[in-house]
């Protein structure tokens, strides 16, 4: 039996936490309403709450219900239908074997084994643990049959705290599982206009012969969100910014943005790509800002005395010929008072400006903002009128515009390529470990005060914005 042919159970530990609720359940919905999940696939949950079977099919339910109010309930059951749970806590060994009977009593009552997704949504901190019992329980090798089916297993950001930490995570996990069944999620790879820039550079001759340090003045990468760390104040404290979107999300969009075009469109290809962009990024501890909202002390679960960074400012260098002295620079912050997600390309002026003055030559730029799922290419144009006024003008592509609304969620793309077996979207460990050698210098710089933390104001941009 080949392996598309069996059945496929997802096993999600964490399965009554805000991330099953709010991403995974209105994905699997989403998915299974569209035909797009295997025939016979089933859902195992492993939580700390005490459940039975019907009891958390309730929970799964009125979950979809607050997620998706119109979703189909019938079509819901279908999904449900046989999903199953057991509780346990993740520092005792009996939980991973009381998940392991229930696994060997699905597959004999489905008659073969099944394909198994193992879905590690839980705070990082856990990691450890479970890959310890995954190991002993005998999960890894329950069935003896030649051709027994794939064992795939999905973690979420951050995966370590560190560079050190992270190698030794890589490690205990690469002992269970090979490279080919490891999916490091990092969703922003998922978003539907980072995946176009890849095609917007490298499939349209107008921009590729132009992307270099010869025409391009500065790249600046940005996440601001109005938000406070809110409810998050236990988890947030524990990462910092810089963990929790820069060493991640915001390395990705430069790998996107700045990476060499790769030898074709497979997953191996593209992620060799990715890290070789990577591994050639360097940063700047020195010239970096790091600073905390005014109140996020008094947020619950904060160390009264807390230096943990809440926004910052990270100049960057890439050692590569196409983008040598190029500055680039990475910006994130909490309560910022606006929300910007963007990568904004600004090329250098012309030489010799045709106009009245200096200004009338502004700087081209190529922005893409994930805001409204849009690219503009802002240049200047002439006033209408007797004069040789300039002002600014833009191009704008509206990608979300193109989309049904189930396409733009990126957990279904992410669970569907996981189940297909598709890494393109997920981090390879030559990612993860360049990407973790960019920022230990800037933890270790900020750890040590020799960069200053700066208090501004909740709810104001801390940045100065650079002129353009």
């Amino acid at each position: 039996m080949s392996s598309s042919a069996r059945p496929t159970i997802m096993i999600v530990l964490g399965a009554t936490g805000d991330l099953m609720a709010r991403k995974i359940t209105p994905a699997l919905y989403r998915l299974w309403h569209g035909g797009c999940l295997p025939a016979q696939f089933e859902l195992v949950g492993l939580a700390g709450h005490v459940y039975d079977d019907a009891g958390y099919r309730q929970w799964l339910a009125d979950k979809l219900q607050a997620a998706v109010p119109d979703a189909d309930r019938a079509m819901a059951e279908q999904l449900y239908a046989a999903s199953t749970y057991t509780h346990g806590r993740f520092e005792q060994p009996e939980t991973f074997q009381k998940l392991v009977q229930l696994l060997r009593e699905r597959e004999r009552q489905l008659g073969q084994c099944a394909n198994k997704l193992i879905y590690l949504a839980v705070p990082p901190l856990h990691y450890k643990r479970i890959f310890h019992g995954l190991a002993e329980s005998g999960l890894m090798v329950m069935c003896e049959e030649a051709d027994s089916g794939w064992i795939r297993i999905l973690v979420e950001k951050p995966f370590g705290s560190d560079a050190e930490k992270a190698e030794q995570l890589d490690l205990e996990l690469g002992q269970l599982f090979a490279e080919e069944h490891v999916f490091r999620i990092d969703h922003y790879l998922a978003k539907e206009l980072l995946q176009n820039i890849l095609t917007f550079r490298f499939s349209n001759g107008l921009f590729e012969p132009l992307w270099q340090r010869q025409y391009i003045e500065r790249i600046e990468l940005e996440i601001l969100e109005t938000a406070t760390v809110a409810h998050r104040g236990g988890f947030f404290d524990g990462l910092g910014a810089l963990r929790d979107v820069g060493q991640n999300h915001l390395l990705q969009m430069l790998a996107l943005v700045t990476m060499e075009q790769p030898t074709d469109t497979s997953a191996n290809a593209i992620r060799a790509a990715r890290a070789m962009l990577l591994t050639s990024v360097s940063a700047l501890p020195e010239q970096s800002w790091r600073g905390q909202y005014d109140g996020y002390r008094q947020t619950p679960d904060v160390a009264s005395g807390s230096t943990t960074e809440t926004a910052f400012r990270l100049p960057l260098q890439i050692d590569s010929p196409r983008w040598q002295g190029v500055p680039i620079f990475l910006t994130a912050g909490k309560a910022a008072g606006e929300n910007r997600r963007r990568i904004t390309v600004t090329f250098k002026r012309p030489e010799r400006c045709l106009g009245p003055n200096d200004n009338a030559c502004r700087y081209n730029q190529v922005i893409f903002s994930l805001e409204d799922d849009s690219i503009a290419i802002c240049f200047s144009a002439k006033q209408p009128g007797r004069t040789f006024a300039t002002e600014p003008k833009a191009l704008r592509f509206v990608y979300a515009a193109d989309l049904p609304l189930s396409d733009s969620d990126e957990y279904e793309r992410l669970l569907l390529d996981a189940v297909g077996g598709d890494q393109t979207l997920f981090v390879s460990t030559a990612e993860m470990a360049a990407m973790w050698q960019t920022v230990e210098p800037v933890l270790t710089a900020w750890q040590t005060d020799r960069v200053p933390l700066t208090i501004y104001p909740a709810g104001a941009n801390p940045f100065i914005p650079t002129s353009a």
